[in-house]
């Protein structure tokens, strides 16, 4: 028996080339925490077994079914060595995995079985009016504190408009901000999630293997900004969920398929829920 703590590839740089190695394997883009060692071992005796297999002493299935673990190259990325290509992002045969913005904190969203796939908020095209909006508020602003005489009326007239100015700049401007920003669509491997809402909170969550059909749609000034909407249609009792202003549509509409994908290949080759994860030793 081997006990050994666990560590998360993805924010170990020596561990780039594993992370890349176990998404091209796996067609996965979340790396769940893994114990190293533990695979390190299990390398060690699928050799063993292999090379005592080749004896003609195999046991049952255990041999072919450690060897698969062991089919890679003691210089290949999978046995933590760094692989230009895996390091630079540009492998070809693996999944197209999305950035995730760092203020998201989109971890605080998933239930403890689940990793985070992919989480952005609304395209920043949605904010360019309230901004535009805010400039023209202070430009009035301005202009009526020039024109207002300096004298006690005068005085008390140009609070009056500062006022108005801060409550219209609140109004028009940082309540539709704080909307923004707290809408956030998250993928997991588990789930597809909408979270909004600053003050009052409210949220809507899909189970990807009850996802039936993913669409989206977008008109060509959509296409040219690169935003759009995506419709995702399930048998669960939301029946559609719809992601207004989503950047990049269709780079978002086939991560879902290949987590749709993942997830119902893990439950077929693993026996439950898991999604694509390897099975711990």
């Amino acid at each position: 028996m081997l006990v050994t703590a666990y560590t998360v590839p993805a924010e170990l740089p020596a561990a780039q080339g594993f992370v890349a190695a176990y998404r091209m394997h796996f067609r996965a883009c979340a790396v769940p925490p893994l114990a190293v060692e533990a695979y390190d071992a299990v390398h060690f005796v699928a050799r063993g077994m292999r090379e005592t297999a080749s004896t003609g002493a195999e046991q049952g299935g255990t041999v072919r079914f450690l060897g698969k673990y062991d089919e890679v190259d003691e210089d290949s990325p999978a046995r933590g060595r760094p692989d230009p290509s895996a390091a630079g992002g540009t492998v070809n045969s693996a999944p197209r995995c999305a950035r995730i913005g760092p203020m998201l904190n989109a971890e605080r969203y998933l239930a403890e079985d689940e990793q985070l796939v992919h989480a952005t908020r609304q395209h920043w095209t949605e904010i360019v009016g309230e901004f535009a909006v805010l400039v023209v508020i202070w430009a009035v602003v301005g202009v009526l504190l020039w024109v207002v005489p300096s004298d006690d009326w005068g005085s008390t007239a140009r609070n009056i408009v500062l006022a108005l100015g801060v409550i219209a700049s609140i109004w028009f401007w940082l309540v539709p901000l704080l909307k923004w920003r707290s809408t956030v669509y998250v993928v997991s491997t588990k789930r597809i999630y909408v979270r909004s809402g600053f003050l009052t909170k409210t949220g809507h969550s899909i189970p990807l293997v009850r996802v039936n059909d993913v669409a989206f749609r977008a008109t060509l000034w959509e296409r040219i900004l690169r935003e759009g909407t995506l419709s995702i249609q399930s048998a669960s009792e939301q029946g559609m969920l719809t992601l207004k202003h989503v950047p990049d549509p269709e780079g978002l509409k086939q991560l879902i398929h290949r987590a749709v994908g993942e997830e119902q290949r893990g439950q077929q080759q693993w026996g439950g829920p898991t999604g694509p994860v390897p099975p711990a030793y």
